[in-house]
């Protein structure tokens, strides 16, 4: 029994009724004793036993070759690619361990994960980068830490302002938002100059002295 198929490059296969020498279940093509899957799959074999023979008799052109295709973009993305996914492995591999060790040993694992948070307890973050203190729960300091903006030049000093005068009591919470813009102007007049992106030494600050000024006194020089 012989089927003949036209393909689009004007050859032709005969489909024959000799079964594959190799699996013994598909049919073989023309002269060929094994069918398409299976000489597909003794190509890739002796490929691969090529390869093997050869790293195994050239390993310093293997290793030159390697390291010429991991510095380029591709070989990059090809090493991080796996190493993602040998991350992803072995972070299966733990949790299914873990799983497992949870179900066997109930009272074990519960005394463990009482220890590590006993070690690994969430350290309390400082509400405002002021020196604390207890007041009614630290109301204050929070008031504070809510009406400075995160990020502004000279926020540790603009919380210390406020601070103390909440503390001298020339400060309330009801003035503290009129307080910051006022602290936060005279801080940037006193310090910056070309709107906070540079800082000047010779422009006089509130009081009328400079930067050389203090620092003349301080050091009995002229500093400039």
């Amino acid at each position: 029994m012989q089927l003949n198929i036209e393909h689009t490059t004007a050859r032709k296969f005969v489909i024959t009724d000799r079964l594959c020498v190799s699996c013994g279940e598909a049919p073989t093509i023309g002269r060929a004793v094994r069918c398409q899957p299976c000489r597909r799959n003794r190509a890739r074999a002796a490929k691969q036993a090529a390869q093997i023979l050869y790293r195994k008799r050239h390993p310093e052109r293997v290793k030159a070759s390697q390291c010429a295709y991991f510095a380029t973009p591709a070989g990059r993305a090809y090493k991080r690619r796996k190493h993602r996914e040998y991350q992803a492995d072995n972070r299966e591999k733990k949790n299914a361990h873990n799983r497992v060790y949870r179900l066997r040993h109930p009272e074990r694992a519960k005394a463990s994960n009482a220890k590590w948070r006993a070690r690994h307890k969430p350290r309390r973050q400082a509400l405002a980068p002021v020196v604390a203190w207890q007041t009614g729960g630290n109301v204050d300091l929070a008031a504070i830490n809510a009406a400075v903006p995160r990020g502004i030049p000279g926020r540790e000093d603009i919380c210390q302002s406020l601070a103390l005068g909440m503390l001298e009591g020339t400060i309330t919470r009801d003035t503290l938002a009129a307080h910051v813009r006022k602290q936060g102007a005279a801080f940037r007049r006193d310090n910056f100059e070309g709107r906070g992106f540079a800082v000047s030494l010779s422009e006089p600050r509130h009081d009328g002295r400079s930067w050389d000024d203090i620092l003349a006194d301080d050091t009995g020089r002229a500093w400039v």
